[in-house]
């Protein structure tokens, strides 16, 4: 009962001393501001160090209190958890606390106070410019101060030595080890002798401590005899061969490869033909073994073939449309083999691609003469047409009336062009050598005081011929005539049959030269051709070029170039001459006349 009374007594005393230990939680009449005065500060669940801790302030960091204790140890604020996104209410000790916002430091250089040794730790301090505050900090130790290393015990190569050295600040020494050193070997001595089958051994000594060193020497080489063929190979089997060293007796063997099989001659199985691959075989003499393989018969071209060969092949796949005239090139791949498919198809043959002798024949039509199916003018172009004599094949060609000018084209031919309808009164704008729109306008206004037909964007040559027998018309008495040694200018034409060239669709083909032998600069206009005896070049000329380029005086330079006639547009003798201009006079001159008859 007196146990019991006792403890009755204590928890009485407990109750009792309760309110006066725990303080009273009071509302602010008005939340105010408070400033952390250092980084760390802790905020606790309760007004208790030993309550959870919720999450620590930031130096000069703001809150607003809202609660407080009665005894002004503790304050309570309201913030957002950044894990949980919920408001919680956290305490805090006020002496951690300002009611003022705390200086933003401008801390001064630090000035060293007690210098460091390698014995004691040195102090520094730096000074706020704003509010004076001044802050002392630790500085550690510095390095010793160590004099040079002094041998105590000098090494050898039995046993390490040692060393050290004493720091001149606080007398702290310090030792270390000093390796071994390596042994003083005299020369080798060999003990035993190597062999074929055995290695040798050889040794030196240390002159300081005795110490023996061995090391093994390498067998010898066999001292091998001739070889020996134990076993001669064939086709079949390899073969085999011995040597055998003179010292020990030791065998070496070596494998001779297989001989290859003596084939003979190949023998025909299957004969090729002009359209398919034969079968050849061929027997070893020694082994019978047999080896196979298909021919194509002579002058047969695959798919990878190269060379002339093939090239020629392409060239007639494109002049009968079946190959464009860039896979002429000499080396038979996929496009030469799809255009020679699709000509075997349209002969009725097999369209596998190869080019057997009997696809080649039929490529090499034999055609009969060419006839005309389109007359050939100089206002357009002309078609011919020729048929296989074995399998009536048709060949088709355009025979071009020549070559246009088109619009937006440029050039001295154009320039040429520009000048004579100026000086017939059309004017194109400045002669700039550009065909464009004032072009057209200014030749369209000629045609039809011509009575020609004209479509803009393209000059024909039956234009071109209008135009410039137009302009030689009216010449008047500026036309000078030829020239001779004396003259201002002087043309010297010369025109040949083009070497090689026999012509196309009765095309006869000429290569021209020329040359001013006057004393005066000139500039060519056109090369004129008229037909039959007495031609005088003064109407119904063929302009063949038009051009404007310049002859220099004294033969300074050479026009060269080349040009096609048919057959069609003329009869009798063929008539070339050529007309330059004196461009600061305005006189022209026309060249010697060179005469082809019909014969040539």
């Amino acid at each position: 009962m007196k146990k019991i009374a006792m403890l009755l007594i204590a928890a009485l005393l407990l109750a009792l001393a309760a309110p006066a230990l725990a303080a009273e939680v009071l509302e602010v009449d008005e939340p105010y501001q408070m400033y952390a005065i250092q980084d760390g500060v802790k905020v606790y669940a309760k007004h208790s160090t030993k309550s959870d801790e919720l999450k620590k302030l930031k130096y000069n960091e703001e809150i607003t209190v809202e609660r407080e204790t009665d005894d002004d140890k503790w304050c309570a604020f309201t913030f957002t958890d950044k894990k949980t996104r919920k408001e919680k209410t956290g305490w805090v000790l006020r002496k951690y606390l300002s009611d003022t916002p705390l200086c933003d430091h401008e801390w001064t250089k630090w000035s060293m106070t007690v210098d460091p040794t390698c014995i004691d730790k040195g102090e520094r301090t730096r000074r706020c410019k704003l509010c004076g505050l001044t802050e002392t900090e630790e500085v550690d130790t510095i390095s010793h101060e160590f004099g040079d290393w002094q041998v105590i015990d000098e090494p050898s190569c039995v046993e390490e030595g040692e060393k050290m050295r004493t720091c001149r600040v606080c007398g702290e020494t310090e030792y270390k080890v000093i390796k071994k050193l390596p042994h003083e070997y005299g020369d080798w001595i060999v003990v035993r002798e190597p062999t074929c089958t055995k290695a040798g051994l050889q040794v030196r000594v240390c002159e300081v401590c005795d110490h023996e060193d061995e090391e093994e020497i390498e067998k010898l080489p066999h001292e091998f005899g001739e070889w020996v063929e134990t076993l001669a190979p064939s086709c079949i089997e390899e073969g085999e061969r011995v040597r055998e060293c003179e010292v020990c007796g030791y065998q070496d063997v070596e494998t001779l490869e297989k001989l290859p099989h003596r084939y003979g001659a190949w023998e025909v199985r299957v004969k090729a033909t002009d359209h398919s691959a034969g079968k050849r075989a061929k027997v070893c003499q020694v082994c019978g073994d047999m080896v196979q393989e298909s021919f194509d018969p002579e002058g047969t071209l695959r798919k990878g073939a190269r060379g002339s060969a093939v090239r020629e092949i392409q060239q007639l796949l494109a002049d009968q449309g079946y190959l464009s005239a860039g896979g002429v090139d000499g080396s038979y791949g996929g496009g030469t083999e799809r255009a020679l498919m699709m000509f075997q198809k349209d002969q009725g043959l097999n369209p596998d691609g190869i080019a057997w002798p009997q696809t080649q024949k039929r490529l090499h039509h034999e055609f009969g003469e060419w006839q005309t199916e389109v007359p050939l003018t100089r206002a357009t172009d002309g078609v011919r047409v020729r048929v296989c004599r074995d399998c009536g094949y048709e060949q088709r060609e355009v025979v071009p009336a020549g070559t246009p000018l088109e619009r937006w084209s440029r050039g001295e031919n154009v320039r040429t062009v520009q000048k004579m309808l100026a000086e017939l009164g059309y004017s194109a704008g400045t002669a700039d050598g550009v065909y464009g729109p004032k072009l057209d306008a200014a030749f369209g206004a000629f045609a039809a005081n011509q009575g020609i037909a004209f479509t803009d964007g393209s000059l024909m040559p039956a234009d071109l011929d209008a135009l410039v027998n137009a302009w030689i018309a009216g010449m008047g008495d500026k036309w000078m005539g030829a020239g001779n040694r004396t003259s201002p200018v002087n043309l010297m034409l010369t025109v040949t049959p083009a070497e090689g060239e026999d012509g196309s669709g009765d095309m006869r083909v000429f290569d021209m030269k020329l040359t001013n032998l006057g004393s005066r600069t000139c500039r060519f206009d056109a090369l004129l051709v008229g037909f039959g005896d007495g031609c005088d070049f003064t109407c119904d000329n063929i302009a063949v070029i038009v051009d404007g380029f310049e002859l220099r005086a004294n033969g300074g330079n050479t026009m060269t170039g080349r040009f096609s006639v048919a057959d069609a547009w003329g009869e009798g003798a063929l008539n070339l001459c050529a007309i330059a201009t004196l461009e600061r006079t305005g006189e022209h001159w026309l060249s010697n006349v060179r005469v082809f008859e019909e014969s040539e």
